[in-house]
């Protein structure tokens, strides 16, 4: 992989999201998720949350970008927290997760490590935003 970023990098995140959105209008007219409530808006958000986990924009979260993930999240794991990560959720046992394995985990019932991540990194960041309040204004008087 070209690290190099520029052109290169532009175009191949220009192709994961079509790719990504063609895969959001199917999921939205599959009767499996027809029951789920705001189901536009949940993809629309995976995807940009998969795209970020997806360094390298192959198309798959494979180990090292997961690893570079959890390092951003501030969360390091060891390669086999990594690979026990992949694998609840990699149905095709291909050691990567794929965008419908993504949506399936996100969407599904079942807990896994890694969902329990990145809802707790969507909730630190609602909850970071709450925070940023101006200080009090001090007065001449309540100098030392």
């Amino acid at each position: 992989m070209d690290y190099q970023g520029g052109k290169k990098h532009g175009q191949l995140l220009e192709e994961i999201e079509v790719k990504l959105d063609d895969t959001n209008k199917d999921l939205l007219e599959d009767d499996l998720y027809k029951d789920i409530e705001d189901l536009g808006e949940k993809l629309e958000s995976f995807k940009e949350k998969f795209i970020q986990f997806d360094k390298d924009l192959d198309g798959v979260i494979g180990v090292m970008d997961l690893k570079r993930a959890m390092e951003d999240l501030g969360q390091p794991k060891t390669h086999l927290e990594l690979m026990k990560m992949i694998r609840e959720v990699d149905k095709e046992k291909k050691d990567a997760i794929n965008y419908k394995e993504f949506i399936d985990m996100m969407l599904g019932a079942k807990t896994t490590v890694l969902k329990l991540v990145l809802l707790f990194e969507s909730k630190a960041k609602k909850d970071e935003g709450q925070k940023k309040e101006r200080p009090a204004k001090k007065s001449i008087s309540d100098l030392p």
